[in-house]
């Protein structure tokens, strides 16, 4: 009885004390659920490091000398951050990971109405989210996910431009989102390694760009700049563009009007070559005006004889 006692004081010690490094390993940001194969922490607002002008939350899993740790009590697992349902108004919210891509950020239902910046090395969803732009609005992941939600609120510093960047170190995917607006002074910039895909999903802008080594979309979504829509990607499956100026892999296609251009995998090559018929043509047109107006300029002045 007395070895059976021991055995149980034993395992319910080392529960305590697994449960306390679960915390711990996580950086104390809310409740922890273990799984088999990973650590949830949905993040509690009561524990997001409140700073004198901005809100920042640490998404950094167990890294360094807590690996060890984490393996004494087999607490050695990805860690899966959940941001849900917190509501941050009155400062900027900062989201960093920077040396661990073990883990994964999802952001869902939140309301950041002061502006949020994300810097992570892993992955990260962000859904049905509000955050306003305030001037500069950058998200920089390892994939990242933007769904059911607008990223279009501004509030920019007078006569400066809003710019939204969203870079990834492998993919971009927008499913059921609108990012940017189609007015005077906002640019949008997104630049992944792999893919960029756009799902029912709308991005706008003074100036659109969009780089990545595949792009694929829908026949529901398009890129739509007042000025300019810059492309950049070894292949495109089908992308719907509208916009006066359209820069296609460094070769410019000028429109007298706004209108949409379609531009598919197929058309690749004949889409080079309209460019450089275009090119041709312009060269052309200009070396004609600029002689015909010399002309005018040397030409003297005679009678016309009926």
């Amino acid at each position: 009885m007395k070895i059976l006692k021991k055995a149980l004081k034993k395992i319910l010690l080392t529960n305590i004390v697994r449960n306390f490094y679960k915390g711990y390993l996580v950086g104390n940001l809310g409740k922890v659920v273990e799984e088999e194969d990973k650590l949830i922490c949905y993040v509690d607002k009561n524990k997001i490091k409140e700073e004198k002008y901005s809100y920042t939350i640490y998404c950094y899993g167990i890294t360094g000398k807590d690996k060890e740790l984490a393996k004494r009590y087999n607490l050695d697992k990805p860690v899966h951050y959940i941001i849900e349902g917190i509501t941050l108004k009155d400062k900027k919210v900062y989201i960093y990971n920077f040396h661990n891509d073990d883990c994964n950020i999802t952001i869902k239902n939140c309301d950041f109405d002061w502006g949020c910046s994300i810097a992570a090395n892993c992955d990260c969803t962000i859904d049905s989210t509000h955050i306003r732009a305030f001037h500069l609005l950058m998200i920089d992941t390892k994939n990242l996910t933007i769904k059911n939600m607008d990223l279009t609120n501004e509030l920019a510093i007078a006569g400066a431009d809003l710019s939204i960047r969203l870079g990834a170190t492998e993919n971009i995917n927008l499913i059921n989102a609108n990012i940017g607006k189609e007015k005077e002074r906002t640019k949008v910039s997104m630049i992944a390694y792999k893919n960029i895909e756009l799902t029912n999903s709308t991005v706008n802008g003074k100036e659109v760009e969009c780089e990545s080594k595949d792009i694929i979309t829908n026949d529901n979504s398009s890129l739509n700049g007042t000025d300019k829509v810059k492309i950049k990607s070894d292949n495109i499956d089908r992308i719907n563009i509208s916009s006066n100026t359209i820069v296609y892999n460094d070769k410019v296609i000028e429109q007298e009007e706004k209108k949409e251009v379609i531009i598919e995998k197929k058309d690749d090559d004949l889409t080079n070559k309209r460019l450089e018929l275009i090119s041709l043509l312009r060269n052309l047109k200009d070396v004609c005006e600029n002689t015909a107006i010399g002309e005018i300029r040397h030409k003297p002045s005679e009678k016309v004889k009926k």
